[in-house]
């Protein structure tokens, strides 16, 4: 078997945004695939009737079912334009919006559609003016765009750029009319939505010229009646999920008040105004925070079939399905590895998941045991070796830090290896085993792999992923040494003055938080890291949430968010450290890596920094291909420097 090589992502296929159609007997699903010679990706939809796997004839980048039809989009800041697609291919209707539609769902009356697109409050009518109009706004707009005036909170946001002034809107569009109806306040944002017969049920926070607060309001749009009612009015539930269950209203999400904001969501039956009963609070991470870097596009983590909801969760270090089954989750799919997204064909489960260590495959799911439907990515299996994780566990005081190791490519237990130990990001995610490149990358250079999933990490309920207040880096940096010493004592082979620590966004603070509390290893690579809590809350698009999540004290702000700071630290470090930043990161913004690298130039200790143009945070998943390649080139000739 050969060796994973380098470039090899760019021929990995990615699987996404899987539906079915209107009575289940048709899935489709995009794929996406490097473009080397453009530096970009292409997508392609594949659709499956039960019998066999097709590519459709046309490019397709998004789409859903409509009826006996395909309806694609593309959208652009002012206009989207969509194609309707016989199932064969032909063009049987193309129409523009004047809206940036970011989805579009088909609702039970003829002709009719559910849009959510993105507006501008600045001109929040601009999709009713007449052609003269539109094209003086759009004008004043491009004169405009060398900068940006600030007024709100938050003002940009990651992969998205700047934010400030505009909204998630929801509108009915009847194509038979041509009529485009607002349903929602121009200065509403809408999170969430669900669809049942003649009703929309969504989330939304109403807000102008002030900060968008974690929490939102709940709300019915009657289809028929043209009517829309409030139903939960309070300003005290950060809603992560709306649904239908059996038909009846069901809200999902937390107030905070016994884990603060991140702990797990309860479900709720929306019983009357402002009335919310409680039918499951299951200390489930609802969504899946498996990571890895080989996917692409989106993985929906619920869907309704006949009545009943169906939904995508994290427990320990696997992505399950769970359903309803009275006021109980009862899982259905229950696989080593993900369950990344899940529909229904002809009344049997079909999941794009990656099982036994594969990447992406479509696979039909009967009784747990999964059977593969599809073989975009099986020659990586055939060809290359892959090494296996095997799963370690360490015992702390109250809770167990699960963790996997992967061996060297060859490996001899009469040799001796270097460590990379990897840090995953969130903090409230969670490493499994799953395919990661770059992890098979490391064990083909040979290098052991370990990896674990500390104190706040996803996938074992409210207390573990509490790690608010004073104890944000502390706990974590024990568990995951106290992982790493396992790990050293059960494989000897291991060199201990040849150890790697590494890690992206909050796996990246820590990555810096162990620079600056420990000289145990040879070298460090930080991506897309925090240094400076202050900065961070203050710059950051979601920063000024962090002190709320940590339920700091705001008296002494400044002074918890400096002791978490790895910047405070930084006199301690003597770790050659490789710093990886997104020039475009709004999450954890360049400067977070620029203060630390600039602190250790001045320090005299060994660092580099990689500054990617035009990359953001997602830069490990979706950056361009060439940016990805430079990523891998850096990190691995600094491992080569230090390691070998």
């Amino acid at each position: 078997m050969k060796p994973i090589e380098q470039k090899m992502f760019m021929q990995y296929k990615s699987l996404s945004d899987l539906k079915a159609n209107d009575d289940n007997t048709m899935v489709g699903w995009i794929v996406t695939q490097t473009d080397a010679e453009n530096n970009t990706y292409k997508k392609s939809l594949h659709l499956y009737d039960d019998k066999e796997i097709r590519e459709f004839n046309k490019p397709v980048d998004s789409f859903i079912f409509d009826g006996e039809y395909i309806l694609s989009k593309k959208a652009s800041k002012f206009e989207t334009k969509f194609t309707r697609f016989s199932i064969d291919g032909e063009i049987v209707k193309e129409f523009t919006l004047p809206l940036m539609v970011l989805g579009i769902r088909r609702l039970q009356k003829s002709h009719t559609y559910l849009l959510i697109a993105k507006v501008d409050i600045t001109c929040d009518n601009y999709y009713m003016l007449d052609e003269d109009k539109q094209t003086e706004f759009r004008n004043k707009a491009e004169e405009e765009s060398g900068f940006h005036i600030l007024d709100e909170y938050p003002y940009y946001f990651n992969a998205v750029g700047y934010v400030n002034n505009t909204r998630k809107s929801l509108f009915i569009y009847n194509e038979q009319t041509g009529e485009i109806k607002r349903i929602t306040p121009a200065t509403m944002d809408v999170d969430q939505l669900d669809v049942n017969r003649n009703e929309i049920l969504y989330a939304g926070k109403d807000y102008f010229a002030e900060d968008k607060e974690f929490t939102a309001q709940v709300y019915v749009y009657e289809i028929e009646n043209d009517e829309t009612q409030t139903l939960y009015s309070k300003n005290d539930l950060r809603v992560t999920h709306i649904f239908y269950k059996d038909g009846i209203r069901h809200v999902g999400g937390t107030k905070g008040l016994r884990h603060g904001y991140t702990e797990h969501p309860i479900f709720y039956k929306i019983s009357g105004p402002d009335t919310l009963v409680e039918v499951a609070d299951l200390e489930l991470g609802i969504g899946n925070t498996i990571g890895s870097d080989t996917r692409h596009g989106s993985l929906s983590n619920y869907v309704n079939y006949k009545g009943k909801p169906y939904f995508i969760a994290t427990q320990n270090t696997t992505a399950i399905a769970y359903t309803f089954e009275g006021n109980s989750l009862i899982p259905v799919i229950k696989i080593d590895g993900s369950t990344d997204t899940l529909a229904f064909l002809n009344g049997k489960m079909i999941t794009i998941g990656m099982y036994n260590m594969r990447l992406q495959e479509i696979y039909s799911v009967s009784n747990n045991v999964p059977s593969r439907i599809s073989n975009f990515n099986e020659w990586v299996q055939q060809y290359y070796f892959v090494s296996k994780p095997i799963a370690n566990t360490i015992s702390q005081q109250d809770y167990d830090v699960e963790g996997f190791i992967l061996p060297p490519i060859n490996y001899d237990a009469n040799k001796t290896y270097p460590l990379v130990l990897s840090i995953h990001g969130g903090p409230k995610a969670a490493y499994g085993p799953v395919f990661s490149h770059e992890m098979q990358r490391w064990s083909a250079m040979g290098c052991f792999v370990a990896y674990c999933n500390p104190k706040g990490s996803d996938g074992k309920g409210n207390f573990f992923t509490n790690i608010r207040g004073g104890v944000y880096g502390s706990v974590p940096f024990d568990d995951i040494m106290k992982f790493t010493d396992s790990v050293l004592d059960k494989y000897p082979q291991i060199d201990k003055n040849r150890m790697t620590v590494t890690g992206g966004s909050y796996g990246g603070y820590m990555t810096n938080y162990f620079i600056t509390h420990t000289n145990r290893f040879a070298c460090a690579i930080s991506y897309c890291s925090i240094s400076n809590w202050i900065s961070m809350a203050l710059s950051s698009d979601c920063g000024i949430d962090f002190p709320i999540k940590m339920k700091l004290d705001m008296n002494n702000y400044f002074d918890d968010l400096w002791e978490l700071s790895p910047l405070k630290y930084v006199n301690n470090v003597t770790t050659p450290t490789l710093f990886v930043h997104g020039v475009q990161d709004y999450r954890c913004p360049i400067a977070e890596g620029l203060q630390m690298f600039t602190a250790m130039k001045l320090l005299g200790v060994d660092s580099r920094m990689l500054a990617l143009e035009g990359e953001n945070h997602e830069l490990s998943r979706h950056g361009k291909p060439t940016s990805k390649l430079k990523r891998f080139e850096e990190t691995e000739n600094w491992i080569t420097k230090y390691c070998f």
